[in-house]
């Protein structure tokens, strides 16, 4: 699977160019964010990419390097997982879909110290919410369900 690795870092790579060059059509104060975002994708990327390359530092945890399905199960279906949270944004809200997602993914990723995930999670909505709406002033979605 260190082949998947190589390809789907070089995509990310290439997609962080491109979309470089679609953040430059945000006003000056608004393009920094995505551009910083896409500086360390992409940098994340290419870290992955190295890795793939040196044998000592390459994955091998998971089912990695193995061509079955079963090794490729569980990093589809929290693909899907978090496609489907994001879709349910739309209709329930950020936070509810975003604990459904969270709590989904609980048995996928097999946890085992339940409390420590679920501090993690609310830390990382708190940050979430702290970062976009009180410093970028973008506003999480909210339930469409319920308005009126």
């Amino acid at each position: 699977m260190l082949w998947v690795n190589r390809i789907v870092g070089a995509a990310i790579i290439v997609a962080a160019f491109l979309l470089w060059e679609l953040a430059a059509e945000f006003p000056a104060d608004a393009r920094q964010f995505p551009r910083v975002t896409l500086v360390a994708i992409a940098l994340l990327s290419a870290i992955m990419i190295a890795r793939s390359f040196i044998s000592a530092v390459a994955p091998i945890g998971d089912g990695e390097g193995t061509r079955s399905l079963a090794a490729i199960i569980r990093p589809i279906a929290v693909f899907v997982l978090v496609v489907l949270a994001v879709i349910a944004m739309h209709f329930i809200g950020f936070f509810p879909a975003m604990a459904a997602l969270a709590l989904c993914l609980m048995p996928l990723l097999q946890v085992k110290y339940r409390i420590s995930y679920g501090l993690a999670c609310l830390s990382l909505f708190l940050f979430i919410y702290v970062l976009f709406v009180a410093f970028l002033n973008v506003p999480l979605t909210t339930s469409q369900l319920l308005s009126f």
